[in-house]
């Protein structure tokens, strides 16, 4: 239990600092804030090579991913260039950071694919409204 309330206190320390650092203009100190969150994780692992594999595979998708939404126009972020069909970098160090619970604080969805989708389905929605932010960045 300690460990996953360590995982989820990184997590939240990690998440603040790329929102705050990323909103001030400092979008470098905004990803070496979160490359130091994730580095606890990544060294506590069993299997550091799993662990490293699961966050590369995290930052693929999430560049994927939000690099879809800036293309078609769903999400644009305030002072990232326009002309940029990519997404920004530190959006998806905050893929990494999310990547940090799936092996510690949301192992309980392992093997629970219904559950795992429920969660994802109303739980981003949901955190997002919480926020009072909408669906939008």
């Amino acid at each position: 239990m300690a460990k996953n309330i360590r995982n989820l206190v990184l997590f939240k320390l990690g998440w603040i600092a790329c929102v705050f650092f990323a909103a001030a203009g400092e979008p470098l100190m905004a990803t070496l804030a979160v490359g130091a969150v994730v580095a606890a994780p990544l060294y506590l692992a069993p299997v550091v090579v799993k662990e490293a594999m699961l966050l590369a595979a995290a930052a693929v998708i999430g560049m994927a991913w939000e690099s879809l939404l800036v293309f078609a126009g769903i999400v644009s972020y305030p002072g990232y260039a326009a002309s940029m069909p990519l997404a920004p970098y530190w959006i998806v160090a905050m893929w990494l950071l999310f990547a940090t619970l799936l092996n510690k604080s949301l192992r309980w969805l392992h093997g629970r694919t219904v559950a795992a989708a429920v969660v994802g389905l109303i739980g981003g929605p949901l955190l997002a409204v919480l926020m009072g932010r909408g669906f939008g960045y």
